[in-house]
């Protein structure tokens, strides 16, 4: 018995937890598993291709339907955004307007026309060239980090969301209709430090899982946005960008729903990936995307790190099941409200006064609400996707991903800072010169059970 209470306590000490994933069919485990085959993968496309490491977004010129937005822009230099002028425009996004297959690959103008009522997102560009308030930026150049906007207005941003967008654990069908619609919210009546709480908004005993699903989806995107900015957090005295675990663990750690919610927001996406492949592999004559159609050569490399990706994705073809949601009448008559609550939580991504925020804000929304669209529309077509939908969702992947591998670090940090306390714990029970001296070497064991925890870890993902 002792022998085994002590292999549980060392387990627990070195091993992360593989708890399973509600409304899922994975564990924290197996998302690691997956996300070691894609994580390399990802950047290829994000980072390298033309195609996907850039965007084309009307920044700065939506109106916020919350409140008027003049006195909340962040004064910060990290939130400016760096948009790109007309020459530094890459030539892929100069001449292909819409996602074509490649029989029209001869084509710089192949204007598809999608059904918005299948959308789960305003979009800024419909791609017919007359929306002059767009920009293009560059991912790449903007990278998603700490800025140093929060406060008073980033709170009321995510409050809006959750009182108004989300859910709650029981409402009437008049309270429902009515709370699809974003009002004038009133700040001076809100506190705006008393944010509902993540979980708050996830759980729901006794609610249907399609209303549960949404209020996760919404808690996940929270979450992994809060681990983006800690894992690139600046530190004024150091000077440098570096990962700041006791904010990780105050936003994030310490809240196992939330944590979870960035696997089960993992899990989505990746299901809607995989209904991205079906969708191309079930296209007539199988026939294969085009990115650039006027290069053939960088059309041809984006296109196989692209079919790559999908098809390890692929491999792992159920994780969650949607076949069950909106599948009796009560349910459907949910769904519209669904689609609403997600569109106006689109529009409430103009409200953010950080153009950097903004930026990603808006890409993570469009790249979830393409994710719904694939995923909760059957009769999406490979035509009805906008460029702009592939890539952000395309994106949002890549940001989730690069969560789960946070929240992997983070975690081990953690883990190795409670072996580290608890051996000083000890050692202060030992006698006087030892102690000291033992607790002077303390620090050197730091990084060999880091890499110890790290390895042990490492093994399980493979």
């Amino acid at each position: 018995m002792k022998v085994s209470q002590l292999f549980t306590s060392l387990s627990n000490a070195f091993l992360l937890l593989s708890a399973p994933i509600a409304d899922t069919e994975l564990n924290q485990q197996q998302v690691y598993q997956m996300n070691t085959r894609v994580r390399t993968l990802i950047p290829v496309l994000t980072e390298r291709s033309d195609y996907f490491s850039h965007y084309k977004i009307n920044l700065y010129d939506e109106d916020c339907p919350l409140w008027d937005n003049n006195n909340a822009m962040c004064s910060n230099r990290g939130c400016a955004v760096d948009t790109l002028n007309e020459t530094e425009i890459p030539e892929v996004w100069r001449t292909l307007s819409a996602l074509a297959p490649s029989s029209q690959s001869n084509s710089t103008a192949c204007m598809w026309k999608p059904d918005s009522r299948m959308d789960y997102c305003y979009w800024d560009d419909e791609d017919d060239g007359t929306n002059s308030h767009c920009v293009y930026v560059s991912l790449v150049k903007n990278p998603e980090r700490f800025t140093g906007y929060a406060g008073e207005h980033s709170n009321l941003i995510w409050k809006s969301i959750y009182e108004q967008n989300c859910f709650p654990a029981s409402e009437t069908k008049d309270d429902a209709e009515a709370s699809t619609e974003i009002g004038t919210l009133d700040v001076n009546s809100m506190d705006p430090f008393a944010v509902k709480s993540v979980e708050e908004a996830a759980e729901m005993p006794g609610a249907c899982l399609e209303k549960r699903m949404f209020n996760r989806l919404i808690s996940g995107f929270h979450a992994s946005i809060s681990t983006h900015v800690c894992q690139e957090y600046f530190n004024a005295e150091t000077q440098r960008w570096e990962s700041n675990l006791d904010f990780w663990m105050a936003k994030v750690g310490y809240f196992p729903e939330r944590v979870e919610n960035i696997f089960f927001n993992y899990a989505v996406l990746h299901q809607a990936l995989v209904r991205l492949s079906h969708l191309i592999h079930e296209s007539p004559n199988n026939t294969f995307l085009s990115f650039c159609p006027a290069n053939a050569a960088l059309d041809e490399n984006t296109r196989l790190a692209f079919d790559q990706l999908t098809g390890i994705v692929a491999q792992d073809p159920h994780v969650v099941s949607f076949e069950q949601l909106f599948s009796d009448d009560s349910s459907r008559r949910v769904k519209e409200e669904f689609r609403n609550r997600f569109r106006n939580i689109s529009r409430i991504m103009n409200c953010v006064g950080c153009d950097k925020c903004r930026l990603w804000g808006k890409v993570q929304t469009a790249g979830y609400g393409t994710a719904l669209k694939l995923l909760l529309e059957p009769e999406t077509k490979l035509s009805d996707l906008r460029p702009a939908e592939v890539v952000a969702l395309v994106n949002t992947f890549g940001r989730i991903s690069r969560s789960v591998d946070s929240v992997f670090s983070f975690t081990i940090q953690k883990k190795t800072n409670d072996i580290l306390a608890y051996l000083d714990s000890f050692l202060s029970y030992l006698p006087m010169p030892l102690s000291s001296l033992l607790h002077a070497s303390l620090p050197l064991l730091r990084l060999p059970i880091r890499w110890t925890i790290f390895f042990l870890n490492l093994v399980r993902t493979f």
